[in-house]
């Protein structure tokens, strides 16, 4: 994504920005850029439930396979409904090409100013919910470590390990047991 960026349909957050029980820290949308009309996104957009930011879970979940497998974790194993779960993008527009487009990514003097302003934004949800003490799931380390160094010494997290089989799998697992800890 560069300066000109035209997708349209970025995502900054999902869910409870006010008061969740439990962030998920992300890399960027999952979305193909080269097929707007294959995205999620696309289909929310007509369905008129489309937002850049919070997008309440039990809409999402409808249209996002993988957000209904983590929401059934969250909700079996914690106790934790939709309305309890926040979920921040470090950058909010999809990526292809991974190698080529996530060296353009992590270079944020390319970025327009909404993935600038969104950042920010998730940087201080971030240093506030740590401050209320609110666990926090790193799905990918992203930059998030560098951009929130509150994030390196917090104790009520769940860091990525390196990736040994099923990177799926090995995150369901790493949050089904982040889940159990916090009960």
């Amino acid at each position: 994504m560069n300066k000109n960026n035209k997708y349209p349909y970025p995502t900054t957050r999902i869910g409870n920005e006010e008061n969740p029980k439990l962030i998920i820290l992300l890399e960027n949308p999952g979305s193909n850029i080269e097929h707007i009309k294959w995205n999620p996104e696309y289909t929310m957009k007509i369905d008129g439930v489309y937002q850049k930011s919070g997008m309440a879970f039990s809409v999402v979940k409808e249209y996002i396979k993988w957000w209904y497998e983590l929401s059934e974790i969250w909700s079996e194993k914690g106790n934790l409904k939709d309305k309890d779960v926040l979920s921040l993008e470090y950058y909010p527009y999809p990526t292809s090409k991974i190698n080529k487009e996530k060296r353009h990514q992590l270079n944020k003097e390319n970025w327009d100013d909404y993935a600038l302003n969104s950042l920010e934004e998730n940087k201080d949800l971030i240093k506030r919910f740590i401050k209320l003490n609110i666990p926090i799931f790193v799905y990918y380390q992203s930059q998030w470590l560098k951009e929130v160094p509150e994030l390196k010494t917090y104790k009520n997290r769940s860091l990525p390990l390196p990736k040994k089989g099923s990177f799926r799998h090995q995150v369901k697992k790493r949050l089904k047991n982040f889940i159990k800890k916090i009960k």
